[in-house]
Parts: structure tokens; sequence; C-alpha cells
């Protein structure tokens, strides 16, 4: 695991963080990816908000090939947007996002970025941070006895950060691909990490993600055989 973002000091040193980061989070056999928010309002730099910064760049180009592994191990993958019926419909992004109300559902916007376009794997809709609340990702998840994580996307920051606080709550052991996920700025990016590393998921380089991916197809094959 990533040493930046998942180790903490021993118990005995007396430190800010002296109770979190003791350990890595063990996974399960049956992984899902998560793709979240990688459409072009937030990949786009010529969205009024300021997309495709070099680290959302980065996870993009990266999510080509993890996707790629995932579907040649029959990995399951869920996409997740976020769009809106109407300008009202964002709440109160209109205050804090107001960028956020022109992403509504029947424009570019809301669409799924090219480059890691969806090959038949559903594609979820939400309105608020979390990819789970008021979406069906759980039920989906369960339905095909998904046991942990693996979570992609941006901003790591926002809604990066609040679908893995959700995945912990409801017991989804959950990767987070350092190098898959991106924000504006490498400061809101480390900082949200290395909190997330040392409460709520395990922070993983791709190279690591896609070995585990390799060795749970093995130990599935094997188990089959």
């Amino acid at each position: 695991m990533n040493a930046l973002f998942n180790n903490s000091e021993p118990l005995s040193v007396m430190n800010p963080w002296h109770a979190y980061g003791q350990g890595d989070i063990p996974m399960g056999y049956k992984p899902a990816i998560v793709v979240v928010d990688v459409q072009n309002a937030f990949t786009d730099p010529s969205f009024s908000a300021g997309g495709g910064s070099p680290l959302i760049e980065r996870a993009v180009s990266n999510l080509v090939r993890l996707l790629d592994v995932a579907r040649e191990y029959k990995v399951p993958i869920f996409y997740v947007r976020v769009a809106y019926d109407s300008p009202s419909a964002a709440g109160l992004w209109n205050y804090k996002a107001p960028h956020n109300r022109l992403v509504l559902t029947d424009t570019r916007w809301s669409k799924i970025d090219d480059r890691i376009a969806p090959k038949g794997e559903p594609v979820i809709t939400k309105r608020w941070p979390s990819c789970f609340f008021e979406t069906l990702l759980l039920e989906l998840l369960h339905a095909q006895h998904i046991d942990c994580l693996l979570m992609t996307g941006c901003n790591t920051s926002g809604c990066v950060r609040a679908s893995v606080t959700d995945a912990f709550s409801y017991q989804f052991p959950t990767m987070v691909i350092e190098d898959c996920v991106g924000d504006l700025t490498q400061g809101a990016h480390d900082a949200n990490l290395i909190d997330i590393g040392r409460r709520y998921a395990n922070v993983v380089s791709i190279e690591e993600a896609i070995q585990f991916l390799t060795d749970t197809q093995t130990q599935g094959n094997s188990s089959h055989a």
C-alpha cells in the first residue's frame, strides 16, 4: 500500500493521528470498480468550473488501462455521473458550486468522457456527492454479490471522498487508486488521500490495483478448477 497515504506513527508516539491508520483493511474476493464523475463537466477545460486539471487528466489516462484490465477479467464496472433535470434540482449546489446547474441531463456536460466511455456497463445518475445517496448503486452491488470496491474518478476531495466514506459505512472494503483519482489541486488531492488512507480505505497505485485484480482472477480460476 502507498506509504504516504496509509502509514501512521506507532501507538506509543503521541501525535494527532496516533489512533488512526493502524493497518490495511482486508479486501474481498468479488471486486467491482466504481468510476465517479469522469464526465465532460470535470474533464473538459472549457467547462465554466475549469475541468481537466493535470491530476484529472492523469486519472483519465490511467483509467483507460485499468478498465481494459477489468473487462478482460470480467470485473463489474459501475459508472456514476452527476446530472440534473433542471437548474433548480441542483439544490444547495446553486450556492456553493453554481456551475453544477449547467450539468443538465440532456447536455454534453453530463456525458461520460469518450476516452473511458462505457461498453455496456451501467451508468448511474446522482445529484449529490456520494455515489450511494439516493441511487441504486448499493442494490446493484448486492445483486452481483460484490464484496469490495476499487474507487476511481474525481474530485478526490469531493465526490470520491464522500463515496468512499459511504462505502466504509456500508462495510465495503475499498481501495482508492491514487493515480486513478484526481482533483483541481495537488494539495486537496494529497490531504484528502492522507485522511482517507488513515480512516476509511486502502490507498494504492494502479500497479497495485491491477495486481490485486490479477490475483483475484487467479484465485477465482483455481477455485473453479
